[in-house]
């Protein structure tokens, strides 16, 4: 509780005297004290007019009481921002994944094909020049063959779909997680040793969020299967979202090392994404680099790239990849407002509030925006703009529900 907070308990302004505090205290007292108040919350109103008092009149009291607000406050502005990267990843990992994926279909596919052409490819013609033979009887006993084997495929590939493995698989293609992993569950049941299924399981249960859960199938996966990359890679994403980072660096390394042309660039862009969180920028920044020069259209790289850049006070730099992103995705608000931070840094207010007012034209109630161009105009000296712009933050900031931006625009204006 702040010394304004305990004034406004007390329904005192900023310029009370001692002799007021006392007054409205002892009066507050006797409306507030249980034996005369039984009304609900009665007890808690007391309680809050005696430490609202005390920090008025105790110094002492005041700073223990406010060291342990700014340790909670810390550590709920910890939260909330961990929650909003939480999402902000989710949403890139799962376009990441889903590129990936398409590129790793398309290169099976090209393989199939590629292997379907060299299996159909026609016997050598005899010394004679002559294919007749082949024409002839032998032809019709390749055909029959050939027929048989199709038989035999199709009623081999239809017992596997019938099967529970089969079954999960088919339930994944439909994004129906749950009733794969039960069909995993009896897989795996019936036969403990396959790594492929523990693999999938702990794939399926990544998507409905049981990370822990999903780690200990892939760990059992790769003890199986100790070559199979794609089990690192789905493991170390399940390490970053519960907040693994180091352990996840160490699976993405592992998944590079196995198959150094699978999803590369999404996993050097994974690995600067662990980087950063760890506060290893520089490290960060060579990864994202990797990832941008094998994928130059992926514009969450250049977004990540830029924040680490400016973590280290390269704001000039960030600038220069934010200015990419934009040209990748102009719908991008996030990056206007961040170039707009770098400007600022580097003393140019006026270009700032440019980008504030782009990034506020695409999301209208961007309430960190309004904030950061309060800011600039402040800087310009424009004190009428900027308290509207404060205004305006605040309001969105109460409706949004983001009382670590509340508490900014508060210690910015007393």
């Amino acid at each position: 509780m702040t010394r304004d907070e305990a004034l406004r308990i007390l329904g005192l302004p900023s310029t009370a005297t001692s002799d007021e505090i006392k007054k409205s205290y002892r009066n507050l007292v006797k409306i507030t004290h249980p034996d005369r108040d039984n009304s609900p919350g009665a007890q808690q109103r007391f309680i809050l007019v005696q430490t609202a008092y005390e920090i008025l009149t105790d110094p002492n009291q005041r700073n223990r009481h406010e060291q342990e607000q700014a340790r909670a406050e810390r550590a709920r502005q910890e939260r909330e921002r961990t929650a909003r990267e939480r999402e902000e990843w989710k949403r890139q990992e799962r376009e990441d994944r889903e590129r990936v994926e398409r590129e790793a279909r398309a290169r099976t596919e090209r393989e199939r094909q590629e292997r379907e052409k060299a299996e159909n490819e026609p016997e050598s013609k005899n010394d004679d020049g002559s294919i007749g033979d082949y024409i002839g009887g032998g032809c019709g006993c390749l055909v029959f063959l050939g027929i048989i084997s199709a038989i035999f495929g199709a009623i081999q590939e239809s017992c596997e779909e019938r099967s529970p493995k089969g079954r999960g698989i088919k339930h994944v293609e439909s994004r129906e997680y749950v009733e794969a992993i039960e069909d995993f569950d009896e897989a795996i049941r019936r036969d403990t040793t396959d790594a492929d299924t523990y693999y999938r399981r702990g794939r399926a249960k990544a998507k409905l969020e049981q990370y822990a859960d999903a780690i200990s199938d892939l760990d059992e996966a790769i003890r199986l299967d100790p070559n199979n990359p794609y089990a690192y890679l789905y493991r170390g994403d399940a390490k970053i979202y519960l907040e693994q980072f180091a352990d996840a660096i160490e699976d993405y390394d592992e998944a590079l090392r196995l198959d150094p042309e699978y999803g590369i660039y999404y996993i050097y862009h994974k690995l600067g994404y662990a980087k950063v969180k760890l506060e290893q920028f520089s490290d960060a920044i060579k990864d994202f680099d990797q990832s941008i020069r094998l994928n130059s259209k992926n514009e969450d790289a250049y977004f990540n790239r830029a924040f680490a850049k400016g973590e280290l006070n390269h704001h000039q730099a960030a600038m220069y990849d934010y200015d990419e992103v934009i040209r990748l995705k102009p719908s991008n608000y996030g990056a206007y407002n961040n170039r707009g931070n770098c400007k600022d840094n580097l003393q140019q207010h006026a270009a700032a509030i440019y980008d504030y007012n782009e990034a506020i034209q695409l999301k209208p109630d961007y309430a960190l925006a309004y904030y950061n161009r309060a800011l600039s105009y402040m800087e310009l000296g424009k004190v009428a703009e900027a308290n509207n712009d404060f205004d305006k933050a605040m309001g969105l900031a109460q409706e949004q529900g983001d009382t670590e931006l509340q508490q900014n625009i508060r210690s910015v204006r007393r």
